[in-house]
């Protein structure tokens, strides 16, 4: 890029302090017409869970030169979730569907129209690509000595594609659903000195060593 000098022995960092935010944002959308730009964001598994990496996703999707939001897991060992197979409310079982119906919800807000065929179609879908890269990951496995427990797995991808059609029922039975949480422009503007508020307690809290 333009703003990027390399004069010297040592490459320096970007020149972004010297140049107006508006300029950087033009010039990375005319840059996404002709290369669409995705943004990979580190997440532990763990804030799937929670409504923070939501909002944050939320808000991320209204960078205009942004193609797409990848979450990147780090940590994300499925055996530190079970699967919860009989149990909706836990493990990755609660989880799927809470990501599939939040999903939708936010497609939903875009402009994307569901219907129940539509999420027939994408779980025989989903089904089809995951069982294709069961066994591709099967024949890897093979190759270097190491085992899959491929019936466990195959287990796991057909409660996820029931879930992604239990979810899409869920949507349709209930579209107008809230599942956001409010902005902070949204919660400044009901309670207006809430961040001095906030100051305060922390700043009480770090005074009594956090005792309170």
């Amino acid at each position: 890029m333009s703003d990027f000098h390399q004069n010297g022995i040592i490459t320096d960092f970007h020149n972004l302090t010297r140049r107006p935010v508006e300029a950087l944002e033009a010039e990375l959308v005319t840059f996404s017409a002709r290369r669409p730009m995705s943004l990979i964001l580190p997440s532990l598994f763990s804030e799937l869970e929670g409504p923070a990496l939501a909002n944050i996703v939320d808000e991320i999707a209204q960078v205009p030169y942004l193609n797409e939001v990848v979450i990147g897991l780090d940590g994300a060992d499925r055996e530190h979730q079970p699967v919860s197979e009989d149990d909706p409310s836990g493990g990755l079982n609660r989880m799927s569907l809470d990501i599939a119906k939040a999903l939708y919800r936010k497609l939903a807000t875009q402009g994307v129209i569901f219907s129940a065929e539509g999420f027939r179609t994408l779980k025989a879908t989903y089904y089809r690509l995951a069982l294709d890269l069961i066994e591709a990951y099967d024949h890897d496995a093979v190759m270097n000595g190491l085992s899959l427990d491929r019936h466990g797995e195959e287990r796991a991808v057909e409660l996820f594609a029931a879930n992604l059609l239990e979810a899409g029922n869920t949507f349709l039975d209930n579209p107008g659903e809230r599942p956001f949480i409010h902005s902070w422009n949204r919660v400044k503007a009901a309670i207006p000195d809430l961040p001095a508020r906030l100051f305060d307690a922390v700043e009480q809290d770090s005074a009594s060593g956090g005792r309170d």
